[in-house]
């Protein structure tokens, strides 16, 4: 008895001094997380969210912590992605490859990167003269126009107008700026009416594909998807007009009947059932 005692008295005392290392474990836990968190850093904050779990601490300011978390790391992979489009744009200048060179641009540009920084780059601010940065401003300007980009041209553009290229020049990228925002909006009104017509094709109301036909011929949609929806218009109308027609008919129908009811009727016989489909067309 007495070594039974013991024995239970032992594993109570473990048992103890791991509920207190447990404790301290997670008060440390939170306290790395606490420091942590706010201070910018993926690092630290992995090794806190590690550190916590490790210790099994759970709640608001290990989510918090983990959200922080995944925030930074986004932001960490946005500036690696400038860097690297930056990085491509200065690699494009120095060889002097200008169609990869726009390519160098619209790819920063996308990513996100300074405008400041990708004029920077592309005409070489930190190793050119005025007249050199002039010159590739004017070229840029050329092979951007004779593009398809608005976000290229438009850097272009504001890069001509620093560095004062000629004014003939901006006023045809300026023209073809407004042909491509003109192409635009019709790709856009032809993509908008395209799927209004195709959305109008699942209804069951011939004036719905109506309406959307006449948005997509006006639109410049396809003509054979046009005469398709057409076609389905036809057979709209057609189903409409033979519901109508049943819907008359079996109104005829209940007032004879109702007339046979109150002896208004002529003689006793019984009135002709209706035509079947086959009969109408014959």
């Amino acid at each position: 008895q007495v070594l039974a005692r013991a024995e239970k008295r032992k594993a109570a005392l473990e048992a103890e001094a791991q509920n207190l290392q447990l404790k301290r474990a997670r008060r440390e836990a939170l306290s790395a997380l606490e420091s942590a968190t706010g201070a910018g850093s993926v690092d630290m904050l992995d090794a806190a969210i590690g550190q916590a779990e490790r210790a099994g601490l759970e709640g608001e300011v290990v989510d918090e912590a983990r959200a922080e978390r995944e925030v930074l790391a986004a932001d960490f992979r946005k500036q690696q992605a400038r860097s690297v489009a930056l990085a491509a744009v200065r690699v494009a200048r120095q060889s002097m490859d200008i169609p990869g060179l726009l390519l160098a641009i619209r790819g920063a540009s996308e990513v996100g990167a300074n405008p400041d920084l990708i004029r920077r780059d592309a005409l070489g601010l930190r190793d050119s003269e005025p007249d050199q940065r002039r010159g590739m401003a004017a070229c840029l300007l050329r092979f951007a126009t004779e593009g398809s980009n608005v976000e290229v041209l438009d850097l272009t553009i504001s890069w001509a107008r620093i560095d004062a290229v000629d004014d003939e020049e901006v006023v045809a990228a300026c023209q073809r700026r407004a042909q491509l925002e003109d192409a635009g909006r019709q790709q856009k009104d032809l993509a908008e009416a395209a799927a209004g017509l195709s959305a109008a094709w699942r209804e069951t109301q011939p004036e719905v594909l109506e309406e959307a036909i006449e948005r997509a011929r006006a639109a410049g949609v396809s003509a054979e998807m046009v005469r398709l929806a057409e076609k389905r218009l036809s057979a709209l109308r057609k189903a409409a007009h033979r519901r109508g027609d049943d819907s008359g008919s079996a109104l005829g129908g209940e007032a004879a009947a109702s007339a046979d009811a109150a002896g208004c009727g002529s003689g006793t016989s019984a009135a002709a059932p209706p035509a079947t489909e086959e009969e109408i067309a014959e």
